[in-house]
């Protein structure tokens, strides 16, 4: 009898105040699916709409229909909320490192910026290097490493902040200046680190990067690398990453904060990707679910097997995905590694080296 039902211009449900009483109310808007339908306003304590009447008497189910909400279907946004979504102009995110982006993007904004390479190329390098930066810039990141011990990580961090070689065994670091670092470090108390012994599990890490957010107010947050967590698995590899980027999308839009993440890559038919072979975004593992859900997608491209070692030292960072700025996809950032601060620096075009020195360290 819907066809009958929907002759009428408003329709007030007034059915039991009980769980299947609002699970038929439910049903009954969803078949109906129309702005007639207004749902009596009962309250809990009581029954049903007779016991109202019974109680409060007349008056009282009087106020139940004036009172009365018009259904909408869970997601709809009603116009009287606009001006509380946007009664401010958007703000740009944090800033790069490096200025070409800053200029192609609105900065490191909420959503799931992926950078991809292939083995050796300098990913890694890149990634925290956004890291060292957005901790300079005063802000809590969230750290989830899982090819890496927490030594590793913090060392690699130390690094990059002091322009020393907290890093390395010949580290000429003293243990003066080891122990300052790293009381200052725990003093900011803007590092959290993940503890990759607890496993690799993909529901372990979903809970752990929404805990970062939600619960320890990290700003932004650096997962390296999604495969890590698909890879242990001996069969559709593809497929559960495919799935495990849906819900890290699914996520990352809840709580809107930014996600970067490293991704690895297909072995390339042509020129391999570890000689510099140009990237395409579906060279990434899982490709289809990372155009669906990816706000940016930066691919590096270097020759790591180049014999001029200053060719070995110049990736080629390419913006396969630019949601927010799409004008700018395809844009070519020229970078060059600095062997004396451990980064990499922007450049016009690939010419010398920031070393002194004749041979540039490798990555």
């Amino acid at each position: 009898d819907l066809d009958w039902i929907d002759r009428y211009q408003a329709v007030y449900l007034g059915f039991d105040n009980d769980a299947p009483g609002k699970k038929a109310t439910q049903e009954i808007c969803q078949a109906l699916g129309s702005q007639k339908i207004h749902t009596l306003n009962i309250p809990p304590e009581v029954k049903d709409i007779n016991e109202l009447l019974v109680t409060g008497g007349r008056a009282a189910v009087l106020e139940s229909f004036h009172e009365a909400k018009q259904w909408k279907p869970l997601g709809i946004i009603s116009p009287a909320d606009f001006l509380t979504i946007v009664n401010s102009k958007p703000n740009r995110g944090y800033p790069w490192p490096w200025p070409t982006l800053n200029h192609t993007t609105y900065g490191i904004i909420p959503g799931m910026t992926l950078v991809a390479a292939g083995s050796g190329v300098g990913k890694t390098t890149w990634f925290k290097q956004v890291e060292a930066h957005c901790y300079s810039l005063g802000l809590k990141i969230g750290v989830i490493h899982l090819e890496e011990s927490a030594r590793n990580t913090i060392n690699g961090l130390l690094s990059l902040i002091h322009g020393k070689p907290f890093h390395t065994p010949d580290s000429n670091v003293s243990e003066r200046e080891r122990e300052s670092a790293v009381v200052s470090l725990m003093e900011d108390n803007r590092l959290v680190l993940f503890d990759k012994q607890i496993g690799f599990d993909e529901d372990i890490i979903l809970s752990t990067l929404a805990y970062m957010v939600q619960g320890l107010g990290c700003h932004i947050v650096f997962l390296d690398h999604l495969t890590a967590i698909t890879d242990q698995y001996d069969r559709d590899v593809n497929q559960r990453t495919r799935n495990f980027i849906v819900k890290l999308g699914k996520l990352v839009i809840r709580l809107e904060f930014p996600l970067l993440a490293i991704s690895h890559l297909r072995k390339s038919d042509g020129t391999p990707h570890e000689e510099g072979g140009r990237v395409h975004l579906d060279d990434l593992l899982g490709s289809g679910a990372i155009k669906q859900w990816a706000e940016h997608v930066f691919a590096l491209e270097r020759d790591n097997q180049n014999e001029d070692p200053n060719l070995r030292n110049r990736p080629m960072m390419r913006d396969l995905k630019n949601r927010p700025l799409g004008e700018f996809t395809g844009t070519v950032v020229p970078l060059q590694y600095c062997p004396i601060t451990y980064t990499l620096k922007e450049v016009e075009s690939f010419g010398k080296p920031c070393s002194s020195s004749s041979e540039p360290t490798d990555f």
